[in-house]
């Protein structure tokens, strides 16, 4: 068998330690003590996953990395660095590190890094083998986030205000945290039926009931209509890719904008959303996790064949004097972000008092950022930036919205 894990290093030990972390048959391991020979290996199509030890964390074996990530982006490396050796987050973003492992690292957490670095290559093999999905009617836009508490249910429920009250079109959200979702709290409602509904309605009335998906949403004031997650946490196992492909599709017949809540898991109802997504707006917080796993969340998304002009990226909580300013955070993402909201009480408030924060207080500094923020991230639509607060803040306008540009990522038969 073909080795399918590369481990580059100067020693046999990690090699070693890797082969016996992992389960029998998992997956072969090769070890390689130079780079040429990397080169060699990583010229086949064999190599899934490149394991780089402590003897690469210097300044050419960094060069090498970045290298070999450039010409293979589709091998998923791994970095396992000395306990003492500083890392700076941006060699991990620059060499397309998934994945941090001090050494001398346990067999538990040699396994667990490895294990995942397969699973994230079989994710990309389906996407590669995938067939582009035709575009709806509608447009889908998903808003996520590799960490928690970033704000997600937050802009996705403005975005969703926004676009309805300044474009007066239908304007729907899908709450795909389907453990905890908190979109109908966020909201003040009380849906009569859930995303599970729609399920059973499928099941006993077969293929027709989805046909009639708007009797299973609950309607906002404001004119949006909600999908709700589940009530109980233990009927999300029940949603599969395949429900959210259907329902997604079906949703962008029937509305112009659905707007998709995530949780912060790559999980395959996720990656189901971004598949028949348009646009995907990736949320951080102004702290140094969140903002290492944004890179490693784009890493993820640029190995995933998903292109980097459909990825906005909304930095959320931004306050002064906190260790981290917004600057050096900008330094490491050229690519800019679309919008930078600061911390707000008005924020706090709003969910504690039911209305969103751009109803309740539309001139507001974080209204007017949300504004600027919703302008770019949908510059087809001209009514964003004269109708709302904040004046005309966005990039200039396109003849449409892009085509949908993710490609399937899971397999729906």
């Amino acid at each position: 068998m073909s080795a399918s894990i590369v481990v580059l290093d100067h020693g046999e030990h990690l090699a070693t330690a890797v082969a016996r972390a992992l389960p029998e048959h998992a997956a072969s391991v090769a070890a390689c003590h130079q780079t040429a020979q990397a080169v060699t290996l990583l010229g086949g199509d064999a190599i899934r996953v490149l394991i780089a030890g402590p003897s690469m964390v210097t300044a050419g074996g960094v060069r090498f990395l970045q290298s070999a990530h450039e010409a293979r982006p589709d091998v998923v490396i791994v970095l396992v660095a000395p306990k003492d050796s500083p890392v700076d987050d941006r060699e991990l973003f620059r060499i397309g590190a998934s994945d941090l492992v001090r050494h001398p690292a346990s067999a538990r957490a040699l396994k667990t890094a490895v294990t995942r670095a397969l699973e994230l290559s079989r994710t990309m093999s389906g996407a590669r083998a995938a067939t582009p999905v035709a575009r709806a009617a509608g447009t889908a836009i998903t808003v996520t986030s590799p960490s928690g508490g970033c704000g997600k249910t937050f802009f996705a429920t403005n975005l969703a205000y926004a676009l309805a009250r300044s474009t007066g079109k239908r304007v729907a959200i899908v709450d795909l945290d389907l453990q905890f979702g908190e979109v109908v709290t966020a909201l003040r409602l009380r849906p009569q039926y859930t995303i599970s509904d729609v399920l059973d309605g499928r099941a006993d009335a077969g293929d027709e009931m989805r046909a009639e998906l708007r009797d299973f949403m609950v309607r906002h004031p404001s004119g949006v209509e909600v999908l709700a997650a589940p009530k109980d946490p233990q009927e999300a196992d029940r949603v599969t890719s395949p429900d959210i492909t259907e329902i997604l599709q079906i949703a962008k017949e029937l509305y112009h904008y659905v707007i998709v809540d995530t949780p912060a898991a790559l999980t395959e109802p996720v990656l189901a959303a971004f598949d028949q997504s348009e646009a995907l707006a990736v949320m951080a917080t102004l702290d140094v996790p969140s903002v290492r796993n944004l890179g490693v969340f784009l890493q993820t998304l640029e190995r995933l064949r998903i292109p980097a002009d459909g990825v906005s990226l909304i930095l959320n909580k931004a306050e002064r004097d906190v260790g981290l300013s917004t600057a050096e955070v900008q330094r490491l993402f050229p690519q800019g972000f679309k919008g930078i909201l600061p911390y707000s009480k008005e924020v706090s408030r709003s969910i504690n008092t039911g209305r969103l924060v751009m109803e309740s207080s539309p001139t507001c500094d974080i209204s007017r950022e949300l504004a600027t923020a919703i302008a770019r991230l949908v510059p087809g639509e001209p009514a964003i930036a004269g109708g709302l607060p904040g004046g005309p803040a966005g990039e200039p306008a396109t003849n449409g919205h892009r085509r949908g540009f993710f490609r399937r990522l899971i397999p729906t038969h």
